[in-house]
């Protein structure tokens, strides 16, 4: 690291690193040869850019100071002519990747003809096409040069320049991505450069013997600043790969990282995506040479990071040995020289906080940022910065430096935004990327992380663009979606399928039917650092070049949406219409699937309802929900036209019009990951799990419903009967395992006694998943407390009929009479909306109510017995009259699964019991059910590496460790110990709750609920055991 004030250019940076190491240098794989790599030391490159800079300066044309524009596709290549340039006393401009179409491409050669006023551009001959008839500019191929260079005399160019450059000099010039217009030069200064340098310093760890890695193209900044000219500052090795091997082989990056002791790369979110997809679906012997105990900074920019994802990477990585925080998310922009925020405690503070998105982190020492619009620092505004890493000017473009600077000197970034209590920055999306329509504002990068998180078989994922466009100038705005196609030209059934999809999903989640085109993956590629074209997309559309994509497209959804075929169709599309809306009735059509309109269970109660006033039947609401369209609800609804059902014998009488009971309903039917199950509470409906099954994107969803809803069937008698009939459902479903099993309340106990028939089969019939949603073990005492009454009381509240479900009612009578009075005592006092709403009849209600007590009453005398391997167990605030507090409700009652349970992993979730699947909690439930879900599946493939510490011992562990938001119960027989000097670092550790649970693998235990006092009267503290992930 250069001593203060040595270093006043990025010649004097050079000068040191070459006169410090002549050992240190560069790595650089050529495209497609990730096993012969070209070796460069610092020294060697200057020798070689000082020969060339000579060969330059003697071409005609040559100009000195004047503005070179680099166009080259090989690192090496573009990292030897921007120090030759240099060393030339000339501007290197470092040119992006040209646009595809034609007409673009000779548009955007024009505007740098004339924003650079004629360059020079060096480039291979191989490019030469690519420029040729698009643009006057004098183009100059380094073949040439590289030929000349040895018949001209060098001189001492390095030492010229450090006397000469003044760090406000002009260095260099990075172009913007140009994905909201033409491209703008920022101009970046030595002093600038430096600053920023500086600063990434300060945040790393970097050590001796280890290298930095970069991928990305270096036309981007990050390239430049984040990976070679960092290396150089530090005097260590940088190793350079091809884009597009990492991108089609994600494990490459790992590998490299591996093979040269990488601490610190780069990747935008749709690498991270792509490579932990990669991760799950490799063997174990692809993985068994990755070791990235090196590796302390994955740093990641210019695209939103999910936290689920954060999340499940970081487990991912961690289990292959790196440390825990190493992913750090990051701020920055050309006009920054890259990253200047850096988020350190991702994803543990990020799971804390509640965010779907990462925070940015902290800014480095020197920069500033504000928002302003805003009165408070914490409220939603628009993102200004400033400080020595901050741009003064583009080049050559007045008008543009103007507008980006507010009087008061602060770089207005167009970024809305805002700072939390900790300083932490936030980012909501760019001002540009909101879309308008009828009112309603859109987010295009939300939505677009929406849409990838479905990974639909027929969509590339993360290559969906939004924006708004006119169709015609006098149009109203319409919202388009953009997507790259991984189907034939000819596979009508996957773009039907891939099409309803994505409307669907829009209109679930803004109300608004999108104009949905497909094209080809080259139409809609990223910049090398994941930043999506939507202008030139948005530009093509209204041009009319992208019209037989549409057409296309058009043709085949007309073709997918039929007209109603009888009267029952056309009946059922009226009340469906009706029940949901003018917001989003002209989408829906006969083979709209019903889950997807983002309804809830009451939702559906209400419309079953309509559908048998409508059509003078009666619909039992298994049908609803096992005919996910009107096209298969009509068919299901002809008396001579029945599915072939999952048949279970029934003991109603035979002469009964009884309808086959089918447990299994599908919630969701897409995804490649292991199916989840999910079993009925104690009122036997699966309505409940709606909201959880639509935010569940990789994998299909079933629930298991209870019989006896509908006519002619009878209750099961006992606990064993339920589950053998969902352990054959299950396997006619699902023959083979892995499993992934999770019951909410009474439901949990059911999973349990299936995951231990399931897993009694032996190999390949593993149960990897299963959880339980706020039930304990032991639940016999409270099923002793539940007559009909509290039975009948209970389902009121999950109809919304009462808010209190332990609510004293005042009926009088006994048997049917006291029932019929409670009833009653229940509907006067409902909301008369939500009655008018349900159009429930008292028969219904008291028939359900039969039904919840039966459950219940089964389960009187239930005790667990046996075991399972896992549990993960998701609790909140508990009934009253089952514990006061959490704390009673975790340590007394839920605790106890470890008793039936070999390993066992607990996570706070937001709301109460009654409400912790509601839409206002369902969100965070369901992002702490995904990461151990699908942790759990792929753990099989390589286990975490498992170490024992003692509190004695935790001044050993590292402040970022996942040891913030562990738990384990107490040992038996404490011990007392002396503690150590750093014990300080024990209440950041030991919590007497954990926050949002941090999950890191099956292997993972928890540090206990109590909490050993940080600075104890008496000396000693009480003893633990942790296993912690190392």
């Amino acid at each position: 690291m250069p001593a203060e004030g040595e270093v006043q250019n990025l010649f004097d940076l050079l000068d040191q690193v070459v006169r410090n190491d002549d050992s240190t240098g560069i790595v650089s794989y050529p495209l497609h040869d990730t096993d012969h790599p070209r070796n460069l030391s610092y020294a060697e490159l200057e020798t070689l850019s000082t020969r060339r800079a000579c060969a330059l300066q003697q071409q005609h044309g040559f100009k000195t100071g004047g503005v070179i524009l680099l166009h080259l596709r090989d690192h090496l290549d573009n990292v030897v002519w921007f120090w030759s340039v240099l060393m030339a006393g000339c501007v290197p401009a470092l040119s992006s990747p040209l646009p595809i179409d034609s007409d673009q491409r000779r548009l955007h050669l024009a505007h740098l003809y004339q924003l650079f006023d004629d360059p020079m551009c060096l480039l291979r001959q191989t490019d030469f096409p690519n420029f040729t008839g698009y643009s006057d500019m004098s183009l100059l191929a380094v073949e040439h040069l590289e030929a000349a260079e040895s018949s001209v005399g060098t001189i001492d160019l390095l030492q010229q320049q450090r006397t000469a450059a003044k760090p406000d000099d002009l260095t260099a010039l990075m172009l913007t991505s140009g994905s909201t217009g033409n491209a703008k030069a920022v101009m970046l200064s030595h002093r600038q450069i430096l600053a920023s340098l500086a600063g990434k310093d300060s945040v790393t760890c970097l050590t001796t013997g280890t290298s930095l890695l970069n991928w990305i193209g270096m036309d981007h900044v990050a390239a430049l600043t984040e990976t070679h000219l960092l290396a150089m500052y530090r005097g260590l090795d940088q190793i350079h790969i091809q884009p597009a091997d990492v991108v089609a082989d994600p494990l490459l990056l790992l590998r490299m990282i591996t093979k040269h002791r990488v601490a610190r790369t780069v990747a935008p979110n749709f690498l991270l995506a792509g490579l932990l997809k990669s991760i799950e679906d490799a063997d174990e012997l692809s993985l068994n040479d990755i070791n990235l105990t090196s590796l302390t900074q994955l740093v990641s920019g210019g695209e939103a990071n999910p936290v689920q994802l954060c999340v499940e990477l970081d487990q991912a990585l961690r289990r292959l040995h790196a440390p825990s925080s190493v992913l750090q998310p990051a701020f920055g922009m050309t006009e920054t020289c890259a990253g200047c925020t850096y988020n350190l405690e991702c994803p543990a503070r990020d799971v804390h906080s509640g965010m779907k998105f990462a925070s940015l982190g902290e800014p480095v020492g020197g920069f500033e940022v504000r928002v302003a619009g805003s009165e408070d620092e914490d409220d939603r505004g628009t993102l200004q910065i400033r400080g020595p890493q901050v741009f003064s000017r583009y080049y050559n473009d007045h008008k543009a430096t103007a507008s980006a600077f507010t009087s008061d000197g602060w770089f207005d970034t167009g970024d809305q935004a805002f700072v939390d209590d900790s300083g932490n920055v936030h980012l909501i999306g760019r001002i540009k990327d909101h879309i308008r329509i009828n009112g309603v504002t859109i987010v295009a990068s939300d939505l677009e992380s929406q849409l990838s998180a479905l990974s639909l078989p027929g969509a590339v994922n993360d290559l969906y663009a939004c924006f708004g466009f006119r169709p015609s100038p006098t149009d109203d705005e319409k919202l388009a979606v953009v997507y790259a196609t991984t189907y034939a030209n000819d596979d009508i059934r996957q773009r039907r399928a891939t099409h309803e999809a994505i409307v669907t999903t829009t209109l679930r989640s803004h109300g608004i039917s999108p104009y949905v085109v497909p094209v080809d993956k080259s139409e809609i590629q990223r910049s090398t650092l994941g930043k999506l074209p939507r202008a030139k997309l948005r530009q093509a559309l209204q041009q009319g070049k992208l019209k037989s994509h549409v057409l296309a497209n058009a043709s085949d959804a007309d073709h997918a949406e039929i007209e109603p075929r009888n009267e029952c169709e056309a009946q059922l599309l009226g009340i469906f219409r009706e029940t949901f809306g003018e917001t989003i009735a002209s989408s829906i059509g006969v083979r709209t699937p019903w889950y997807s309109l983002g309804i809830t269970s009451i939702d559906l109660i209400r419309l079953r309802r309509k559908i048998e006033l409508g059509l003078q039947l009666d619909l039992p609401l298994v049908k609803l929900l096992q005919c996910s369209t009107i096209e298969k609800l009509g068919v299901e609804l002809q008396p001579r036209r029945r599915r072939d059902s999952v048949t279970e014998p029934d003991s109603g009488d035979e002469g009964s019009a009884a309808v086959t009971y089918d447990p299994v309903v599908e919630l969701r039917a897409q995804g490649s990951k292991t199916p989840l199950w999910l079993f009925h509470p104690g009122v036997g409906e699966i309505l409940v799990f709606i909201q959880l099954a639509r935010r569940i994107h990789d994998r299909s969803v079933y629930g298991l419903r209870a019989r006896g809803f509908n006519l002619g069937e009878s209750f099961f008698e006992s606990v064993d009967e339920a589950v053998q009939t969902y352990y054959r459902a299950i396997k006619k479903q699902q023959p083979r395992g892995p499993y992934a099993l999770a019951g909410y309340s009474y439901g949990a106990m059911l999973a349990f006694e299936t995951a231990k028939m399931l897993q009694g089969e032996g190999q390949g019939e593993r149960v990897e998943f299963l959880a339980s949603f706020n039930l304990p073990p032991h639940i016999k005492f409270r099923m002793q407390q539940l007559d009909w009454k509290s039975c009948a009381l209970h389902l009121s509240h999950f109809l919304g009929l009462l808010h209190d479900p332990e609510a004293k009612d005042d009926s009088q009578g006994t048997g049917s009479k006291r029932r019929a009075s409670i009833i009653q005592a229940v509907f006067d006092a409902a909301p008369p909306d939500r009655l008018q709403e349900l159009e429930l009849t008292s028969e219904d209600f008291a028939q359900w109510a039969d039904l919840a007590h039966s459950m219940q009453s089964m389960a009187r005398d239930y005790e667990p017995v046996g075991a399972v391997s896992t549990m993960d167990v998701f609790y909140c605030q508990p009934l009253a009259i089952v514990a006061q507090s959490k704390r009673e409700w975790l340590d007394n009652h839920l605790c106890r699964w470890q008793e039936v349970a070999s390993d066992v992993r607990f996570h706070e979730v937001g709301g109460e019991h009654y409400t912790m699947l509601d839409e206002e909690h369902v969100d965070g439930l369901t992002l702490l059910v995904g990461a151990p879900l699908r942790a759990a599946i792929a753990i099989a493939s390589g286990p975490a590496l498992v170490g024992t510490l003692l509190l004695s011992t935790l001044d050993s562990v590292p402040r970022s460790s996942a040891l913030t938001s562990l738990l384990l119960p107490p040992p038996a027989h404490p011990q007392t110990i002396r503690p150590p000097p750093s014990l300080v670092v024990a209440p950041l550790v030991v919590r007497r709750r954990p926050p949002q649970a941090f999950y890191s693998g099956r292997k993972m235990r928890y540090i206990s609920h109590w909490t050993a006092p940080p600075h104890p009267p008496n000396g000693s503290v009480q003893r633990m055991s942790l296993l912690v992930t190392v």
